[in-house]
């Protein structure tokens, strides 16, 4: 091979190397484009990663408030209630909406559908439950300046609901009514009664009264159309507002995330948090 051939062979291996290289780069440039699009980032107790779609937009709970259904769309993010993993935790889940509320309750099936997009195709995966760590969806957490309540239960969950579409039901020898949260200014235990209520309306009323079984019919600010609960399973019931965090909750909700794109809920634990601790106990 004469000095101009072998020139022009090592010339050809290095354009066909760097073209192999730039297809390489333009791949990886897609796959990123590819995993920013799709819905979901889940975490498995081996290490395992998988980038993908929920099959469905809607999935099921059973929880102490009933059967819930929930838009995929509102979820920020879901992993076990204790331990490491779905198995430790017996399938119980703690589910995180965008706007902060949290919903405690059973996984009732035994895998996570999911659709990933490899090689121009879509293959369908089921996740086993068990090995779920964490599951995380598409999103920002979602803030509200709208008056709230929040609502904390003996079960765990710890969830928003709006104040003038959310009622308690009273009865009381003057009859029953059933305030909006919106209308009630305070709500005080009579002493030595456990369901005995001493109700302050807006309006100037004050009632005494006890609260009826299931007596409270709420409106969440996201998540089911509406919840149901007995007084009994109530731990608190406090006004609350989600603004834009400030201050520490501000630092942390613009903490880089280890998976940029995804919903995280640190801000809103730090609010959540803080809130609590103006509590009366």
């Amino acid at each position: 091979m004469n000095k101009s051939l072998k020139t022009a062979v090592k010339s050809m291996g290095l354009l066909i190397g760097l073209s192999v290289l730039a297809t390489g780069v333009i791949s990886c440039g897609a796959l990123n484009q590819q995993a920013a699009q799709s819905d979901v980032h889940v975490m498995l107790n081996d290490g395992q990663i998988i980038v993908g779609e929920l099959t469905t937009p809607i999935f099921t709970l059973k929880t102490e408030l009933g059967i819930l259904k929930f838009d995929t769309d509102e979820a920020g993010e879901l992993g076990p209630l204790e331990g490491n993993d779905m198995k430790q935790s017996d399938k119980l889940v703690r589910l995180w909406l965008k706007n902060g509320s949290e919903f405690v309750g059973g996984w009732q099936k035994a895998s996570v559908e999911m659709s990933l997009r490899i090689g121009d195709k879509d293959i369908s995966i089921d996740v086993p439950i068990d090995k779920l760590k964490r599951l995380r969806f598409k999103g920002d957490p979602v803030w509200s300046d709208k008056p709230l309540y929040r609502v904390v239960t003996r079960a765990g969950d710890d969830f928003f609901v709006e104040a003038d579409a959310s009622q308690i039901h009273f009865t009381s020898e003057l009859g029953s009514f059933s305030p909006y949260l919106a209308e009630i200014s305070s709500l005080v235990q009579l002493d030595g009664e456990e369901n005995k209520w001493q109700v302050q309306l807006k309006n100037g009323s004050r009632l005494n009264a006890e609260i009826k079984d299931s007596g409270l019919v709420l409106k969440p600010a996201q998540g089911p159309e509406q919840v149901s609960l007995s007084w009994a399973l109530v731990a608190r019931l406090e006004p609350a507002v989600m603004n834009v965090p400030t201050g520490l909750a501000a630092a942390e909700s613009t903490a880089v995330s280890p998976s940029p794109g995804y919903y995280s809920n640190e801000s809103q634990k730090a609010v959540k948090a803080d809130a609590a601790r103006s509590w009366k106990h």
